[in-house]
């Protein structure tokens, strides 16, 4: 059996009204290490919120950003295995995450799917 992937959640707010959530699956099968480096970021722990985490920018039909703390080295791409193919997809490229709203093919060997 392979290893048990990691979920996590973001609960996310307009201003301070509550929006709702989003939760994510971690493929920490295929990227440990960026999947690691994404919740020490985010100090979070399996099944916990990642509280205080921001969304920096929406690109309207293709993806939500967000920016990790750049004090934290981030790892060196370890798979492009997985695509951008559908909306719901988490990646990372440096210190900066994205959630595709849509299809996303343009990002494929330049951000690592973890979730």
């Amino acid at each position: 059996m392979g290893k048990t992937k990691t979920r996590i959640f973001l609960r996310l707010s307009i201003g301070l009204r509550p929006a709702g959530k989003i939760v994510f699956e971690l493929y920490n099968d295929l990227t440990p290490k960026t999947a690691a480096h994404f919740l020490t970021c985010c100090n979070a722990k399996p099944s916990a919120p990642l509280l205080g985490k921001k969304i920096n920018k929406i690109v309207d039909s293709a993806f939500l950003k967000g920016d990790l703390p750049s004090t934290i080295v981030a790892p060196v791409n370890e798979s492009f295995a997985r695509r951008h193919a559908h909306a719901g997809v988490l990646s990372m490229s440096g210190n900066s995450y994205l959630v595709t709203l849509s299809e996303q093919s343009q990002l494929d060997g330049s951000h690592v799917v973890f979730g």
